[in-house]
């Protein structure tokens, strides 16, 4: 789960939640502040959709047959590549190519399949998304306060799994610049060439957007850690630098490392060079301008020596 982030004034957004219990039957949610308990007032409430994947297996799929990452089912309609979907009741696959054909619709998973399924194996969905209300979305006194890396929302969602009724939160902040990196694997691959012909095996389908996926999470816990929000930040080029530079981090703690170079070292150098980056640009001087009032434009935040609490 990851704290997501919605846009000021953009209407028809939704919260998205995966229930690990298993397929739910009905989602009801509550929004809430951050600073309200439960038996508070609600920002707003609603009905989450549950998703509609619901399929079953057209042959015998897993372990046990010529390619364990391939299994083929009755309807991919809905399927979304990067989702994780639970096969057999037991076990969560993710779809990283969705082929369809004449001959039926076949699944290529990230991973392989590590249980045997027959014939008629459940393939279901366990999302449902919660659509956000659109008057509380346009309304800016409900905008996140940036100077908090915390997220100021929460979702209560409340589902009916079985016979068992079933709690869990996600969080959320409202933002006016929804910031995002914009590298791609290109752009780290200029920095450790060979990358793209060595990549490991679970990156190469979707051409390394999951492993930047995995470094952009990364990223957002180790400015948290300082106490900043990556929606805060109002340069292009440092978000993209400290992303190419916490991607190669994140293949080195893989296992991951440019051919002829020692793995330890190769690690060792990468963790360095992006906690020197962070170091130099964010915690002995604060060099960026942030955002942390409730407008867009940057504001100057002095920044704290890193011995300074």
């Amino acid at each position: 789960m990851k704290t997501e982030s919605f846009t000021l004034g953009v209407t028809g957004q939704s919260s998205v939640m995966r229930f690990l219990q298993g397929r739910p039957s009905a989602v009801t949610f509550e929004v809430f502040r951050d600073y309200n308990d439960d038996d508070g007032v609600p920002e707003f409430t609603g009905t989450a959709t549950v998703d509609t994947v619901n399929t079953t297996t057209t042959a015998a799929a897993g372990s046990n047959t010529a390619d364990a990452r391939s299994l083929t089912v009755a309807s991919g309609v809905g399927i979304v590549e990067g989702r994780k979907y639970r096969l057999g009741g037991r076990e969560w696959v993710e779809p990283v190519r969705i082929i369809t054909s004449l001959a039926g619709t076949e699944i290529v998973t990230r991973q392989p399949i590590t249980g045997v399924y027959d014939t008629g194996a459940t393939l279901e969905s366990t999302y449902a998304s919660a659509p956000l209300n659109d008057a509380w979305l346009i309304d800016d006194d409900n905008l996140s306060d940036l100077g908090n890396p915390w997220p100021d929302f929460r979702i209560k969602w409340t589902a009916t799994i079985g016979s068992l009724t079933v709690v869990d939160y996600s969080f959320f902040d409202l933002v006016r610049v929804n910031v995002q990196y914009g590298i791609d694997i290109e752009d780290v691959n200029l920095r450790v060439p060979g990358l793209r012909d060595s990549m490991p095996t679970a990156y190469r389908d979707d051409n390394g957007a999951t492993l930047l996926r995995s470094a952009w999470f990364s990223l957002q816990a180790s400015l948290g850690a300082i106490g900043l929000t990556t929606d805060a930040v109002r340069d292009a080029q440092f978000i993209d630098e400290a992303m190419v530079l916490k991607t190669m981090h994140v293949l080195a703690q893989g296992g991951w490392h440019p051919l002829n170079v020692d793995w330890q070292a190769f690690h060792d150098t990468t963790r360095d060079a992006f906690n020197t980056f962070l170091n130099q640009h964010l915690q002995s001087s604060q060099r960026h301008p942030l955002s942390t009032g409730s407008g867009s434009p940057s504001e100057r935040k002095s920044g704290a020596p890193i011995w300074v609490k």
